[in-house]
């Protein structure tokens, strides 16, 4: 302002103070700014400065919310917002007041979007932008600070198959639900060949498709994906992890479930969920790496303990998946984790009603893989929890690999156990080297432990709730397989009384920790242990209670060896007793001297109990004189080569005299 004003008392009724003022009025009514400064240099409210305070406490207080630009109203102050029916969004009027709205308005025709005319006071258009495939970098999930900065769409970093399109109610629903044409369907989903194929399954295969280069996919807990007669093909750096605990039970995670087919696909594409042959994945070996799936259930949906031998069904084919990492149950199949050579992958498996729980096998012939690379599995490491499977882990050309965990169920009467053919054996392992852990074995009629030309090493904890029975056959895990490939199955057992822990082919077998009951019905038939000639077992801190039953083994008693076993100690000491000591690999030696009669050529002849072969043996002559004594002289006269006597010679001619002898046994049973 020209006017210089004075700095008279208040009030002033200075002529140049009445002009300052005069001013000061029309900058207090028309004035944009917030604020004027009176002539004593103090600030004041413009009503532009009212207006925001009005404004802005209205705001803070909540709008007066009217319907609707489509029926018409009227609006009379700037606390009134009007809905648009069309976008859901509230609008206030920033022009003059009354404001009236006739009905059929949209805010374009009744004075427009922006400054002085409508202005939208909600959240429609942010959503908007929110919900398009853009929407992402619009959110900044971070200040302006030192930490690393980045919006929305750079956090995200997993994907659902729920993103693109799939139902998960565990109901087939195919294409043709959602699309007229395969080309329409072929659109969104290029992968799918016939509109019969389900949506679940061709959402969730897109989902894997784009996990593998950007996001890992994640369900809803209660998501089951139908994917009709398909299977969700996992390939080089696929990664699945819904975040769940993985069960068997309804509920508990998100699931896969596929059609029990009437007529077999061909072998290894009867599965739900499958590695992809290397070729196809663009490998340049015969390994697909880099694979995650964790936290899933893959079942055929079929009652527990449903019959699957023969069926050829799989449920998780981990192909030639290397180093894979996975949390996985799975129900319902012939396997339940099936591979070739899947060497490296660790995680935790749980198998129920399968009839080969874990199969992993890079040597024998199928008819998918008729020509197998030279390849074995190496350094697996699994807790398994194995349920009502006849066969448990099934190994072969597996080396320094741990499972933990437990095998349980193989029930005579349970469908998925053909016991009449064959004999459920909780661990097989075959050419095989540095393969053991812990494991339980619960309601188990069967074997323990099968090893050929391997060596084993388990800790055995022993629920003996069932026993092993001489009534099964003798038919072992790769007896389907025989049938497919026309080859003679690996093994049977051999003829005779089942065992608990077969040692053949140059096996080595150690069992540590059983803790059981074998001295009744049926161990007074069958046998603890079963090795050949060349083959080794050891027992090693075990308690196992035989009583009065010596059914160690059919044979080869001298290739077992105890330690720390009180129990089975004794049966490689004659009578059971206390008059010897067992020191081992089948020798014991005896505690105290015996006596025999020399006889009158001088001469005495040792027999060993039977079942048992002299080692080595001490002999005296009793004397009562140092007369005596000068002619007690003890010499061996003959030994039998296979150990079954021994001939002392001493200097005696007399009769009436004795010596007193020790011997070291080997046991030959």
């Amino acid at each position: 302002m020209a006017t210089i004003p004075t700095q008279n008392p208040v009030p002033s009724e200075a002529a140049v103070d009445l002009k300052f003022n005069a001013g000061k009025i029309d900058e207090f009514v028309t004035s944009f700014l917030l604020k004027y400064t009176d002539r004593l240099g103090r600030d004041h409210l413009t009503i532009e400065g009212m207006r925001d305070i009005v404004e802005r406490a209205i705001k803070e207080f909540g709008w007066t919310t009217m319907d609707s630009f489509e029926i018409g109203a009227t609006l009379t102050n700037s606390s009134e917002a009007l809905r648009w029916q069309m976008n859901g969004e509230y609008y206030r009027w920033d022009g003059s007041f009354p404001k009236v709205v006739p009905s059929g308005s949209t805010p374009e025709t009744t004075g427009g979007i922006g400054i002085g005319a409508w202005v939208g006071i909600g959240d429609a258009s942010l959503r908007s932008d929110l919900i398009s495939s853009s929407g992402g970098p619009i959110v900044n999930i971070n200040k302006v600070t030192a930490s690393p900065q980045g919006n929305l769409s750079q956090a995200i970093n997993w994907v659902t198959p729920e993103q693109f399109g799939a139902i998960g109610d565990g109901t087939v629903h195919p294409l043709s639900e959602r699309y007229a044409t395969l080309a329409a369907a072929q659109a969104v989903y290029p992968h799918v060949t016939s509109l019969s194929q389900t949506i679940d399954w061709a959402a969730c295969q897109a989902a894997d498709k784009y996990s593998r280069l950007y996001a890992v996919v994640k369900s809803p807990r209660t998501a089951i994906y139908h994917l009709g007669s398909n299977y969700l093909e996992l390939s080089i750096k696929s990664k699945w992890d819904s975040g769940f605990a993985t069960s068997n039970n309804a509920g508990d995670c998100p699931r896969f479930t596929r059609n029990i087919e009437s007529t077999l696909p061909a072998f290894g594409q009867y599965c739900i969920v499958r590695v992809q042959n290397a070729g196809a994945a663009g490998s340049a070996d015969e390994f697909v790496r880099g694979i995650m799936f964790k936290g899933y259930c893959l079942t055929y949906g079929l009652p527990n303990r449903s019959a699957s031998k023969g069926s050829q069904r799989i449920c998780l084919h981990m192909n030639y998946g290397h180093g894979a990492e996975l949390d996985v149950a799975v129900k319902g199949g012939e396997y339940g984790v099936f591979g070739y050579s899947f060497w490296g992958s660790k995680g935790q498996l749980v198998i129920d009603s399968c009839h080969k729980a874990f199969y992993a096998d890079p040597k024998t012939i199928t008819p998918e893989n008729l020509t197998p690379p030279s390849n074995t599995n190496t350094s697996f490491d699994f807790y398994v929890k194995i349920d009502a499977c006849p066969f448990g882990l099934v190994l072969r050309a597996c080396h320094y690999s741990i499972f933990n965990g437990f095998i349980e169920g193989a029930v005579i009467g349970f469908a998925n156990y053909d016991s009449t053919n064959e004999t459920a054996i909780a661990i097989t392992a075959i050419d095989s080297t540095g393969i053991g852990g812990n494991i339980g074995i619960e309601a188990w009629q069967g074997a323990h432990i099968y090893n050929s030309q391997s060596t084993t090493d388990f800790s055995i904890s022993l629920a003996q709730s069932h026993n092993i029975s001489n009534t099964t056959g003798k038919n072992g895990p790769w007896y389907s397989m025989s049938l497919l490939n026309g080859a003679a199955q690996l093994f049977t057992l051999p003829a005779g009384n089942n065992a608990l822990y077969y040692s053949v082919n140059r096996g080595r077998s150690t069992i540590r920790n059983v803790d059981g009951d074998f001295s009744g019905a049926p161990f007074d038939a069958a046998y603890l242990c079963y090795q050949d000639v060349n083959s080794k077992t050891l027992f090693a801190n075990t308690r196992m209670y035989t009583g009065s039953i010596r059914n160690l083994s059919p044979a080869n008693w001298a290739n077992v060896d105890v330690i720390n076993d009180f129990y089975l100690e004794s049966l490689f000491i004659p009578g059971g007793g206390t008059g010897h000591k067992y020191s081992g690999k089948g020798v014991c030696v005896a505690y105290d001297y015996s006596l025999s009669a020399i006889a009158a050529d001088g001469t005495v002849t040792i027999t060993p109990p039977v079942g048992w072969r002299i080692l080595s043996a001490e002999a005296h002559v009793i004397v009562s004189t140092s007369g005596q004594a000068s002619s007690a002289a003890v010499g061996i006269k003959t030994k039998a080569a296979d150990g079954s006597s021994i001939t002392f010679q001493t200097g005696i001619s007399a009769t009436g005299y004795s010596i007193l002898y020790r011997l070291t046994l080997l046991i030959t049973k």
